[in-house]
């Protein structure tokens, strides 16, 4: 690999210094990825290497320093992406795309993303709201002063994206969680069984749920008796595929559950642990909903992935642990049943 020769480009006073290894610059952005840039709100020096694919590993000599950095950055490469999801986290996808998505508007903000999101950027710690003010900040200083570097996307789509803020960051925070639970639709059938068929009847075809490692759980043996006493639950197998279930002690119980484990140092190449981890968001999109990045300091080396909008990593690693990340599907959810008062039907 070959460094490509720095261009200088002076604004001011810091320098952020932009240095792009091979050739790789997106054919739909015109942002500068070699040089130096001059952003005042820096303190010292801060120079972004990228590698062959794009990623950008950043260096600083702080934290503030550094979270300004991947605010700015993260723009640079996925500004359209961070405004589309703030838009539809926020109900504000009508502003893109007109009235047909005015009943996803109205669902977004009766969940109220944004309004959770503005108590609780009220109640940030001063630590917490300083860590998200520098990225918010470094977001604002590239849409400030890069408009001739937007995304192509946004002239097909006729906007501009708005300033940033910690509520928005927030917002998508909420939405990630929310978007990631699985049991919405699965509790709505289980009540709609329940008054249709009444308790017992409905828990006789409930799911059947099955841990592998659990020595207590039903095995082989269980299934093909009819034996149910492991399970401690009034399930009726007559009910449910008997060959389905079987199925997964016999090829197919890696499949159950998510892909996350680790390796003991013994038994990797390198002799150090390994983790890994399935977060269970695609990445065969273009642009994924993961950004990769390295956040480096004199006293701290991060290289993961975090959501585009948020400051920090979610999933990575540094010098010394690795964290990973997998969906439990648990109860994320609180559900009511309301009744329409027939004498006043706005109530």
């Amino acid at each position: 690999m070959k460094v490509v020769q720095k261009c200088p480009f002076l604004l001011g006073s810091i320098l952020i210094v932009l240095i792009q290894i091979i050739a790789g610059c997106s054919a739909f952005n015109s942002f500068q990825r070699e040089g130096e840039l001059t952003l005042e709100p820096l303190e010292e020096q801060v120079t972004v290497l990228r590698d062959e694919k794009g990623m950008p590993y950043i260096y600083a000599q702080n934290i503030d320093d550094l979270m300004f950095a991947q605010g700015f950055v993260t723009a640079q490469d996925r500004l359209f992406l961070m405004e589309l999801t703030r838009l539809f986290a926020e109900g504000r996808i009508s502003e893109l795309a007109g009235e047909k998505a005015r009943k996803l508007d109205t669902r977004m903000r009766t969940i109220g993303f944004l309004r959770n999101a503005k108590k609780h950027a009220k109640i940030l710690s001063s630590e917490d709201k300083r860590f998200f003010q520098q990225y918010v900040k470094g977001v604002n200083t590239f849409i400030k002063t890069r408009k001739e570097a937007y995304p192509l996307e946004f002239k097909l789509a006729g906007i501009e994206p708005g300033l940033w803020t910690i509520e928005d960051s927030l917002a998508i925070l909420y939405f990630m969680g929310w978007n990631s639970a699985a049991n919405l639709k699965s509790e709505v059938v289980t009540q709609m069984l329940v008054e249709k068929l009444g308790t017992e009847k409905a828990e006789e075809i409930f799911p059947l749920n099955i841990n592998p490692d659990d020595p207590d759980d039903i095995g082989p043996d269980d299934i093909k008796g009819g034996g149910l006493s492991s399970l401690q639950q009034p399930f009726n197998l007559n009910l449910i595929s008997d060959k389905f279930i079987a199925s997964f002690f016999e090829d197919r119980q890696l499949e159950i559950g998510s892909n996350n484990w680790a390796v003991a140092p013994d038994f990797s190449p390198n002799g150090k642990p390994v983790v890994a981890n399935d977060p269970h968001l695609k990445s065969s999109i273009l642009p994924g909903p993961w950004y990769p990045c390295g956040l480096i300091t004199p006293d701290l080396r991060a290289v993961g992935v975090i959501i585009p909008g948020l400051p920090g990593m979610i999933i990575g690693r540094t010098d010394h642990f690795a964290i990973g990340a997998t969906n439990a599907y648990g109860d994320a959810q609180d559900l009511y049943v309301e009744t329409i008062d027939p004498a006043n039907p706005d109530h």
